[in-house]
């Protein structure tokens, strides 16, 4: 009953009953999270805040940074419940979300127009399908993007190869670079004519801060990182799980920033830094408000799962349960 996820924003590893986990209630605002240990897949209720004695333990059945509605339907249509919590009638913080700015004659056109670019960027080769190592020029399409690879340079091809390499090595970088430019577009026109607070101007950040990290455009990347941050900081409760991983994203671009300006490609000053720090403070702060945000372990139990694939798999959540799952659970 519980996809597995290492890792806030990892692919799902398969999934697993806990009859304990499971006893957890919903709520979109919830004082705890599950968490899963990388490999092992033990899960954990890792607390947000304190506990005040007799207080039942709640953790959120989705992302709690969308808008009610949004939540209310994947509420109903997953689990056939409508949620009444504190956030489900917090309308001023989803006025936020969908704050818009005075509209003019063209705020209709224009956020179309951004709709339309963003989708065309989605229809590009998906990101999860780029291998890149070493600088964009280099990177390579892998098998599973939307274009046929070429075969890669090993050891089966001869001396008289003829397969055209270099123009996977393109190929992957006009992509990145197409769609860098579709998704910068969108946003400014989203800017233009939304808050700072809208939900979709900090899906369309996010989305542009992705393509610039696959790109190595670290200064870019960086205000951009620190945009998603305090957006987060300001829908997600403290020691999130969220909110460590973007912490640990903007302390890694630091870092990789200061890395650069003492090998002399980035300026000694740059609109990225400020006058009190430089980036390796910066990003030893940020390491340590991830770490902060890891929350309190209150419970943990004992869970040898077996990789997806296997005809059936043992599940010991507690040393007095043991469940039997079938694989077409995980298929489906």
């Amino acid at each position: 009953n519980f996809g597995i996820l290492p890792s806030p924003t990892s692919t799902p590893q398969g999934a697993g009953v806990y009859p304990a986990g499971a006893l957890l209630n919903h709520d979109c605002f919830g004082n705890c999270v599950m968490a899963y240990e990388e490999g092992t897949h033990v899960q954990s209720v890792r607390t947000l805040r304190h506990i005040k004695k007799g207080e039942e333990l709640c953790h959120s059945y989705c992302d709690q940074i969308h808008t009610t509605a949004h939540r209310q339907k994947h509420l109903v249509d997953r689990y056939g419940f409508v949620c009444t919590c504190s956030l489900c009638q917090n309308t001023d913080l989803d006025a936020e979300k969908t704050a818009s700015l005075p509209s003019t004659a063209d705020t209709y056109s224009d956020l179309a127009e951004a709709e339309g670019l963003l989708q065309e960027a989605l229809a590009l080769p998906d990101l999860d399908t780029l291998d890149i190592s070493g600088d964009s020029d280099t990177a390579k399409v892998s098998a599973d993007a939307a274009a046929p690879a070429k075969p890669a340079p090993d050891s089966a091809c001869g001396d008289n190869c003829d397969h055209d390499h270099d123009h996977e090595g393109d190929r992957t970088a006009a992509a990145l670079a197409r769609e860098q430019a579709l998704t910068s577009h969108a946003l400014a026109l989203r800017l233009k004519h939304l808050r700072e607070s809208h939900l979709d101007v900090y899906a369309a950040r996010s989305r542009l801060m992705e393509v610039h990290i696959l790109r190595h455009h670290v200064q870019q990347a960086l205000p951009l990182a620190r945009a998603v941050l305090q957006t987060c900081e300001h829908y997600y409760p403290p020691n999130h799980p969220i909110l460590a991983y973007k912490h640990a994203q903007l302390a890694d671009l630091l870092a990789v920033a200061e890395e650069e300006r003492r090998a002399g490609s980035t300026p000694a000053t740059s609109t990225t830094t400020t006058s009190t720090t430089n980036w390796a403070d910066e990003a030893a702060q940020e390491y340590e408000k991830a770490h902060r945000g890891d929350g309190r372990v209150l419970w943990q139990g004992r869970q040898p799962l077996q990789r997806p694939g296997t005809a059936t798999r043992s599940i010991a959540v507690c040393p007095c349960v043991n469940v039997r799952v079938c694989s077409q659970f995980n298929q489906n």
